[in-house]
């Protein structure tokens, strides 16, 4: 700009185009819960995880598209949202797949939708192991027990860490009910396992998903 005597001044400004959403993920601490009561994925930790500052709203839906619960969140990379099983009114919703939807705008109002499943599945209703250490050196025996609420595929293994140590049942096909197998302390070959601790996964496959519950053992030294 110049004045009547030229005298001449300037400014400028940068402005930053932004045609590009954010990118945005979904992981959660487990594909399922069991709102059961029994102290054991009874709740789920939803998370939602963007590229960028992404304000919107995450909701759970059911099969029908009906929405069970809502959350709002302001502009955030990082979000989680912990899922009881509950809906908006509280009540326990039923067994089924849902799905979590993310919806929201960046800076620059563009617009992201990012989906996940979750699934609500109480077909597992116990796990036991009859003691919680035994020592197979000196004969011992424990005795795993476990129900199905409903009739399920069901894989049944004992892990070290993250090496399977034997695998005692894989996808047998179960009634509601329960059941039961006795752990000498040996191992797939048979050969007695070192001790240490040890945890059983019971594995129950149905229409709507998996979902598996991991109880732990001790094995001693005689």
């Amino acid at each position: 700009t110049a004045d009547a005597s030229n005298n001449r001044a300037s400014v400028q400004k940068f402005v930053t185009v932004d045609r590009r959403p954010a990118t945005v993920s979904l992981p959660m601490t487990s594909g399922f819960l069991s709102p059961n009561g029994d102290g054991h994925n009874d709740t789920v930790t939803l998370g939602m995880r963007a590229s960028e500052a992404f304000g919107g709203t995450a909701r759970l839906i059911d099969r029908h598209g009906a929405t069970v619960r809502k959350w709002s969140f302001l502009p955030s990379t990082v979000r989680s949202w912990i899922w009881n099983g509950r809906n908006t009114a509280g009540n326990l919703v039923p067994d089924d797949r849902y799905t979590l939807l993310v919806t929201g705008r960046d800076r620059a109002s563009n617009s992201s939708v990012s989906k996940a499943t979750v699934n609500v599945d109480r077909t597992i209703t116990s796990v036991t192991w009859s003691r919680s250490s035994f020592i197979p050196g000196r004969g011992q025996k424990a005795r795993l027990a476990f129900a199905l609420r409903r009739q399920a595929s069901v894989t049944v293994s004992i892990y070290r860490g993250p090496t399977l140590i034997r695998r005692i049942w894989a996808d047998r096909a179960l009634a509601a009910g329960a059941f039961g197998w006795t752990w000498d302390g040996r191992n797939g070959a048979g050969v007695l396992v070192a001790p240490g601790t040890y945890r059983v996964v019971v594995t129950a496959r149905i229409w709507i998903g998996s979902s598996a519950f991991a109880r732990s053992i001790v094995v001693k030294t005689p």
